[in-house]
């Protein structure tokens, strides 16, 4: 064995300093060390004494400590290591049944609207019950029949106001119970926390509210109509019962959170012509406007992950600010349904990670436009002030600024509404056409059109169309156009240069409006009526009328050149 190295301690050595200047990890080995090996008399104590001699070990003995001192620790950092992974384990698994429970408790519940009836434990009368109205929004509604908005924690006002549960049995007196004097805890409990309106968690049949008198308001019917419930009951797949029903039981889901890379609005209640609408990767947010209590069927369109993780929230706005959050559904499946109930602007995002602060940081809790598409909630109306010509290029034509209509041709207008109108808004429309003193003339309204046909010879006339509005107001559209007669513009010949004697065939081909409109029998009968006013001169005679002529040629004897011109009014090409 390897003798022991003497070591006289000077001023200033620690165990520490001694132990680091001789390469020894820990200064409690160095202790061990010089107390088995010196007399006990001098044996070490809490540290090195100065000018006492310090048996130190030799370098093998050394290598040998540093060695055992290293898988010793190593052995405890895996035990620690171990210990704390435990730790979370566990942690993690309460989490999870703690979030189980919560889950759990809304199984088979439904969702609590306005008007749902509640009672209290205290009332002297059990049966006793008051409505519950919601007065916390007026944004969001359920998506069923009556169009019935949510209830949430922020919920407390009741019909009636007074007496609202009877008799209190908490409050007794000489002559009987006092009415009931509500006085309701900041919030409901036992909420549902996947579901939030405003940032308000939303009520099911489980939620209670305290009394701070000492009764318990509980739901004793949630309002909604059998037909909803009937309607998702109904529905496969379980995912999309959360819109109705929050807590039906769902297949374990991996957390294999979706990326989602757009929406689509698909359809619109009552509007069987809608075409869908999809979002735009790094485009411009698309803008739709609809009408209040719309119910707008969407989908998400998803790259991987668990579908059934889809989830959707609505903004109030264009701007996506995530504390404009109106209404969020969490993990619903890639179908989402809603009705706008309130005039306004509103933002419809689909999407994967959750958009919540202890959720990596709040990481996502931010508006993606990829997956967005942007809702106006509007009244119908009308827009701009001019009526649109149906076909227009037919019948309307610009001269030196002015607009002019084709006299004897049936002219068709139409309203230009912000979205197309349903049955209940034409019936408000009225549609309408005047001469220029004001009278109205003949002419057939069908729909959102009105058709005419202007008579007179370079007169005025005035379209109209006069719009209720919901308010009652009355909006207005008109165009005003002088009328004006078909001229010919062009005609087709099939020669220009001819031997003496050759007959000749000429026919109309263009004028100021178009005589060819395929497949409409009325207008190509008022166009044949114009061919019919159409002459044709022979260097300035007149030699016959129609849409085409053939000239004999006894009429081109001489070598010399010959003007052939068709006209309707009055001819210009010979002789001025």
């Amino acid at each position: 064995m390897s003798t022991a190295i003497p070591y006289l301690v000077k001023k200033g050595d620690t165990l520490e300093t001694i132990s680091s200047e001789l390469g020894i990890k820990d200064s409690y080995d160095l202790r061990t060390y010089h107390n088995m090996n010196s007399e006990v008399k001098d044996g070490l104590g809490a540290d090195a004494v100065e000018g006492k001699t310090l048996l130190t070990p030799p370098q093998e003995r050394i290598d040998a400590m540093n060695a055992k001192r290293a898988d010793s620790e190593e052995k405890d950092k895996a035990a620690s290591d171990k210990q704390e992974e435990e730790k979370k384990e566990e942690e993690k698994k309460k989490e999870e049944e703690k979030k189980e429970a919560a889950k759990s408790e809304h199984d088979d519940k439904y969702f609590v609207v306005h008007g749902a009836t509640c009672a209290c434990n205290q009332a002297e009368n059990p049966k006793q019950t008051a409505k519950l109205l919601v007065t916390s929004h007026q944004k969001v509604v359920l998506n069923d029949e009556d169009k019935k908005f949510f209830a949430t924690e922020a919920d407390k006002t009741f019909d009636p106001a007074a007496a609202t549960f009877g008799k209190c049995k908490l409050q007794p007196s000489s002559s009987g119970y006092l009415p009931c004097t509500l006085s309701p805890a900041p919030k409901w409990s036992k909420v549902y926390e996947k579901t939030q309106i405003l940032g308000n968690k939303a009520l099911t049949e489980i939620s209670t509210l305290q009394c701070t008198i000492g009764g318990k308001i509980e739901i004793v019917k949630h309002g909604q109509t059998n037909s909803v419930m009937k309607e998702h009951a109904e529905n496969t797949n379980p995912a999309a019962l959360a819109l109705i029903n929050p807590a039906v039981k769902k297949p374990a889901l991996e957390t294999a959170y979706p990326s989602v890379s757009g929406i689509t609005l698909k359809s619109l209640e009552n509007y069987p012509d809608f075409k869908p609408v999809s979002s735009s990767e790094g485009k411009k947010v698309e803008q739709l406007f609809v009408r209040p209590n719309t119910e707008c069927s969407f989908e998400a369109k998803v790259k991987k992950g668990n579908l059934a993780l889809t989830s959707w929230v609505i903004y109030e706005g264009h701007t996506g600010d995530k504390d404009k959050k109106l209404f969020t559904s969490e993990q619903v499946g890639t179908n989402f349904k809603n009705s706008f109930p309130a005039l306004g602007k509103y933002r419809v995002e689909g999407y994967g990670k959750p958009k919540k602060e202890d959720f990596e940081k709040g990481k996502y809790d931010k508006n993606d436009p990829d997956c967005s598409i942007d809702i106006e909630v509007v009244y119908n109306k009308l827009v701009g002030n001019e009526l649109k010509p149906i076909d227009g290029e037919n019948f309307t034509k610009s001269v030196n600024g002015k607009i002019r209509i084709r006299q004897n041709f049936p002219v068709t207008f139409s309203a230009k509404f912000l979205m197309p109108p349903t049955n209940d808004e034409l019936e408000r429309l009225k549609l309408y056409a005047t001469d220029a003193s004001g009278n109205i003339i003949k002419s057939l309204k069908l729909d959102n059109s009105v058709s005419f046909t202007p008579i007179n010879t370079k007169a005025q006339y005035k379209i109209i169309a006069e719009y209720k509005l919901d308010s009652g107001e009355v909006n207005t559209q008109s165009f005003i156009a002088e009328t004006m007669a078909n001229s010919v513009s062009g005609i087709s010949h099939n020669a220009e240069v001819i031997r003496p004697g050759t007959p000749m065939s000429f026919s109309v081909k263009e004028g100021a409006f178009s005589y060819y409109i395929p497949n409409d029998e009325i207008a190509n009968e008022a166009i044949n009526n114009e061919l019919k006013e159409v002459k044709w001169n022979l260097n300035g005679r007149l030699i016959g009328a129609g849409k085409t002529i053939v000239i004999p040629g006894h009429e081109f004897i001489r070598k010399e050149k010959y003007v052939v011109e068709a006209y309707v009014m009055k001819a210009n090409a010979y002789g001025t």
